[in-house]
């Protein structure tokens, strides 16, 4: 269902989307500031909350379909290590699963630019030569058309999680 189905059903609820960091996100329920939150990082898990929803995500390192990467498979980290990234923000949830699990191989990576809107590094990636590390649902309908592929990168495993939550008071 989309919003104007739910704006037809229930004219006067207000609906407020809020884009913040996990942990924000879940001292907004603590403080009642949010009814219900959805968050795209690790699993998480507290007794005073409901997991109304959950799955895991797919998320894969992209690169433009005619990247030198394209096609190779079993690559390292460490074979696109210092290439140029284009990532989300900085400690926002799953870019900080991600840099958590470099750091314990104790690698980082200093993108190019950073930026929350997801479609904007798609576009970039899609027309340069830079890579981005992104869920599958934001990149699935770029790379059915041919403009971006998934790259191999066998030792990296990260585990990421769409959950829907709420206050269980």
């Amino acid at each position: 269902r989309n919003y104007i189905d739910f704006h037809n059903m229930y004219p006067a609820v207000s609906v407020k989307f809020t884009t913040a960091d996990t942990s924000v996100m879940f001292d907004m329920l603590d403080h009642n500031e949010a009814d219900v939150i959805i968050t795209l990082d690790s699993h998480s898990y507290n007794k005073d909350y409901i997991i109304a929803k959950e799955e895991p995500l797919s998320i894969h390192f992209v690169a433009n379909a005619n990247s030198k990467f394209a096609g190779i498979k079993n690559l390292s980290i460490y074979d696109i290590i210092n290439e140029p990234f284009i990532l989300t923000e900085y400690g926002q949830g799953y870019r900080r699963v991600f840099d958590k699990e470099l750091a314990k191989k104790s690698l980082e990576i200093k993108p190019i630019l950073e930026i929350g809107r997801t479609d904007m590094i798609t576009s970039l990636i899609a027309q340069g030569d830079m890579l981005s590390f992104l869920p599958d649902f934001v990149t699935k309908d770029m790379i059915e058309s041919g403009n971006l592929c998934y790259l191999d990168i066998c030792d990296m495993d990260i585990d990421i999680w769409k959950q829907l939550i709420y206050h269980k008071n």
